[in-house]
């Protein structure tokens, strides 16, 4: 079953062996969305990616993780309800576009951001649907990916590029534990992280489209900045 398939190979964020295929590349259930929070929703998340040098094809999928959390967010506070197989058929759908990109020339590596952008939207993906206590690897994998990829990132002074990698640390923190958790918090610590908690960074929409509080919890999110700050003391 490819269903199946998707789903062990996030488990090693790994390629799936078979290919995942339907008639259409739209977020079905983001019809539950009106079309002016649609249009909104993929403005900002191009605009917001626009300095990172990411593919417009990953940006695109970017765009569907974006539509697929506000829908379900926005349902949430509504009596509106999903069609389960739509919302079964957009989640394995997006995230086999994750895995699957890019489709590069097997001499071509994937630039670094690229890679962290996929394994962070992976986690943000599982995390919403809480599904990694029922994974049979946890989030370790698709962690140790996010670490390796983020290491090789060449940071710099662009608030939108810094804004997006602190998005990256703040999951991987939250989800990580022990060591890789140490490297997450120090990593925020040492990049400025509390600027990106008083909405000081440009390019903050992401952080309000992707809301780390909403789908891992808000204090969860409080106590990591507080470990932060404690960290930037020291």
């Amino acid at each position: 079953m490819p269903t199946s398939d998707v789903t062990g190979a996030i488990d090693y964020a790994a390629v799936p062996y078979l290919p995942y295929e339907r008639p259409h590349t739209q977020i079905t259930i983001s019809r539950i969305l009106p079309s002016p929070i649609i249009s909104t929703i993929t403005s900002s998340v191009s605009s917001a990616f626009s300095h990172h040098g990411i593919h417009a094809k990953l940006v695109e999928i970017m765009q569907n993780v974006v539509l697929f959390a506000q829908s379900i967010k926005y349902a949430s506070h509504s009596a509106l309800r999903f069609d389960p197989q739509e919302f079964s058929d957009d989640m394995y759908w997006i995230e086999y576009q994750l895995l699957t990109f890019p489709n590069l020339a097997s001499q071509e590596s994937e630039p670094s951001i690229s890679k962290a952008t996929r394994m962070g939207a992976l986690l943000f993906m599982k995390s919403i649907l809480q599904e990694f206590p029922h994974s049979t690897t946890g989030p370790e994998i698709l962690l140790r990916e996010l670490r390796d990829a983020l290491s090789a990132v060449e940071e710099d002074e662009d608030d939108h590029n810094r804004q997006w990698l602190l998005w990256l640390c703040a999951i991987g923190a939250l989800l990580a534990k022990r060591m890789t958790r140490e490297w997450f918090v120090g990593r925020l610590a040492l990049a400025g992280g509390l600027r990106a908690r008083e909405g000081e960074v440009v390019g903050g929409q992401l952080w309000r489209l992707l809301d780390l509080g909403e789908v891992i919890g808000e204090r969860e999110v409080l106590l990591l900045w507080d470990e932060v700050r404690r960290l930037q003391l020291q």
